[in-house]
Formats: C-alpha cells, sequence, structure tokens
C-alpha cells in the first residue's frame, strides 16, 4: 500500500474558500495534526494501491486533493462553493490535476457507478437530509468501489474544544448530528468499518468517525 499520510499543499498556494473554512488549522503544529489525523484515517481505509477514479465530495479549499492524486488515474471534486478558480490555481502551482465542478451533494452531476471511491468528509454534518445525500454517495459508486464517509462526533467536548481554537459558531453549521448520518450510512449503504478519532475512548470522549462503506447490490 501506499503512504497514507496526508500530503498538505504549500500554505502560501492555498486560500480559504469561505469565513468558516477550517484551512488555517491544518497547518497549525499541534491542532493540525488532529485535523490531518481524521482525514487520514479514512485513506487507511481504502483497499487499493491506487484507484482508477476518485470523487471527493466537499473538497473545500482542496486541502486533500493533493493526496488523493497521488492515490487514483483521474480525480474529480465536487463542492456547493463557487470558488472553483482559486482551487484550481493551487493544484496548478502544485503540479497536479483534478475535475473540479460546482454542486449540490443531493443531486450529484455524475452518472451511476462512475466512481471506484468515494470520500466526503465534514459534509453531511451541514446537510439536514442526510438519506439523500447518502445515497447519492451511493448511486455515483461502482458497486465494488469503497465510500468513505467521515463526520464530527456531536457532544459536549466538541463544543468545548471548538471554542479553545476559536470556533464559535458550531450549532450554527452542524445541522445533522453523528447518530442521524450513521444511520443513514447504516440503511443505505453496508458499513463495513468504522473507526473513531481518538480510538480506544468511549463514544463521548471521541471527536470524530470515519465509516467504510460498500454499496448495497
Amino acid at each position: 500500500m501506499p503512504d497514507r499520510n496526508m500530503i498538505l499543499p504549500c500554505q502560501a498556494h492555498i486560500v480559504p474558500t469561505g469565513d468558516s473554512d477550517p484551512l488555517p488549522y491544518y497547518y497549525k503544529p499541534i491542532v493540525g495534526w488532529f485535523y490531518r489525523r481524521r482525514l487520514e484515517i479514512g485513506l487507511e481505509m481504502l483497499d487499493r494501491e491506487i484507484y482508477p477514479r476518485i470523487l471527493e465530495v466537499g473538497y473545500g479549499s482542496g486541502v486533500l486533493l493533493k493526496t488523493l492524486a497521488r492515490l487514483s488515474k483521474e480525480l474529480y471534486a465536487v463542492d456547493f462553493h463557487p470558488n472553483t478558480s482559486a482551487v484550481e490555481n493551487m493544484m496548478e502551482r502544485e503540479g497536479f490535476r483534478a475535475h473540479l465542478s460546482q454542486g449540490d451533494i443531493l443531486k450529484l452531476e455524475f452518472a451511476d457507478n462512475s466512481f471506484d471511491a468515494v470520500l466526503c468528509y465534514s459534509t453531511l454534518e451541514h446537510i439536514p437530509d442526510t438519506d439523500t445525500a447518502v445515497s447519492e454517495l451511493a448511486r455515483v459508486l461502482k458497486p465494488d468501489g469503497t465510500a468513505i464517509v467521515g463526520f464530527p462526533i456531536v457532544s459536549r467536548l466538541m463544543e468545548v474544544l471548538f471554542h479553545l481554537i476559536g470556533f464559535h459558531e458550531v450549532q450554527e453549521h452542524h445541522v445533522a448530528d453523528h447518530n442521524k448520518i450513521f444511520a443513514s450510512c447504516q440503511k443505505i449503504m453496508q458499513v463495513e468499518q468504522v473507526r473513531r478519532f481518538p480510538p480506544g475512548l468511549p463514544l463521548f470522549a471521541t471527536l470524530y468517525m470515519v465509516c467504510a462503506c460498500k454499496k448495497r447490490v
């Protein structure tokens, strides 16, 4: 298997796509490790060395795209925000390519069974209709593909930690909790693996959950 460590773009090449973009935290000495590690957990759940076609849903500023480009022959990414040109500029400066598009997770503009892997991190907690969103992830996934779905654990601990790092609007941004998202994943796809971060702690003391899912056929 290839190295699953996250490869950060040069900080001078990448810009936040909005006021709530957590991009700066990825580059901080301690907090950055936590932000990166929660994504690496999902990368470790991918079961192939190289995937023909990968899709990232909710790519944000593109902080994960450089890593995914090394794991795929063709990389696609979609997000609701319109700042595609800023991410394209980052990719050009970093020397890799991906097909970017603006779109809605509730109605992805891709054909059925299009991708060998679909990754969706920290997006579903912003979507009230998690069933439809997860159904779309499953629809575009190939029958033998893998979907990686990551989302925060909603708890008092999470709220306190977000406040400590200066993010004070967590309740306004998170409209679906981990229970609802996980239930949608179980209902619509076959959940084959679940990992929590930090590992080995009770649910109320963990911060993030990542699921590896397969399409129901």
